[in-house]
């Protein structure tokens, strides 16, 4: 009986010494040094741009080149800016974000896909103004540092894609020629890692 027991507790040791223990980093968004825009034709002749000044994100992944990293980022709609305020705030209003009954976005990714050296295809949900839909993001690693604060690591992210604002219900009732459906996203993203 000895002899079965010290078996196996041998077993029982070799089996747990060959699991490697899988640690997550997070990379947290420094939104002081970012930005997170949007892009769209107004009249069709002319990009029209507006920002969010207040949002948070985050990179969670076991791979130190963040090929199986996930996103999730998140923001308030009342931080939306134009560079006019009665544009901002007709921008809130149910005529188009409705900033009251719908006040956060989120995207969460569902795939983070290394398409080059410091290239990433990011696909997740984007969600405002009450819809979900699947969007496909360009991420460019821009480069990577070290604080000279803290030593903290620090890399950075230049994310493009494009949605339909008519999917998600923005003022669908607007002609294309007054305000292009098509939305260009366009951040630059600097992360910290904590």
């Amino acid at each position: 009986m000895k002899h079965i027991t010290l078996s196996v507790i041998a077993a029982m040791a070799f089996i747990f010494s060959s699991f490697t223990v899988i640690t997550s980093t997070n990379w947290l968004a420094d939104s002081g040094h970012s930005h997170l825009g949007f892009t769209l034709k107004h009249m069709g002749i002319a990009d029209f741009h507006g920002s969010f000044s207040s949002w948070e994100g985050k990179i969670t992944s076991t791979k130190p080149d963040l090929s199986d990293a996930v996103v999730d980022f998140s923001g308030d709609i009342s931080s939306l800016y134009t560079g006019n305020s009665g544009r901002d705030e007709h921008l809130q209003s149910p005529d188009f974000f409705d900033a009251a009954k719908y006040p956060k976005f989120t995207f969460q990714s569902t795939s983070f896909k290394k398409t080059g050296d410091n290239e990433y295809e990011v696909k997740g949900n984007l969600s405002f103004h009450g819809v979900t839909k699947e969007i496909t993001l360009k991420a460019v690693n821009t480069g990577s540092a070290e604080s000279p604060q803290d030593k903290t690591p620090m890399t950075g992210f230049k994310v493009t894609g494009t949605f339909n604002r008519i999917d998600f219900g923005i003022s669908a009732d607007t002609p294309e020629i007054f305000l292009g459906n098509t939305v260009t996203v366009g951040a630059d993203i600097e992360f910290a890692k904590g």
